[in-house]
């Protein structure tokens, strides 16, 4: 029962992840540079977003590693940018803060799925 519960939601951090696909698309197109990304980075982030959609339903050998490298990137830069606008503005950067909260989060998740889904493989094994 637990295991379904993880399993929707990694479907649902899928979900996620192409939204956020689409938000980097649209700042590509547009050329926004808030936050200074500029329209480069937004299109390596659509990509990056989108394997991540793929990543989560999939979960091929090697995921949780490379998720778990971009998630600490993700906490450097998010946290970067959440100091700097307390720092500078006084204001909380909601987006910075969820991505310091999700990202952590999903990776428990991954490696809790994975774990149970390597248990469940050995445990047929004769």
């Amino acid at each position: 029962m637990a295991l379904r519960l993880e399993r929707l939601l990694l479907r649902g951090y899928s979900v996620v992840f192409g939204c956020a696909a689409v938000y980097h698309l649209v700042c590509a197109e547009s050329g926004d540079r808030s936050a200074g990304s500029s329209p480069q980075r937004h299109a390596a982030f659509v990509l990056i977003n989108l394997g991540l959609a793929i990543g989560m339903l999939k979960r091929p050998r090697g995921f949780v590693l490379v998720f778990g490298l971009l998630c600490l990137q993700q906490l450097v830069s998010h946290g970067g940018d959440l100091w700097r606008t307390f720092q500078e503005h006084g204001q909380l950067d909601w987006l910075s803060a969820l991505v310091i909260l999700a990202l952590p989060l999903a990776w428990l998740l991954l490696l809790r799925v994975q774990r149970a889904e390597d248990r469940a493989v050995s445990s047929e094994q004769p």
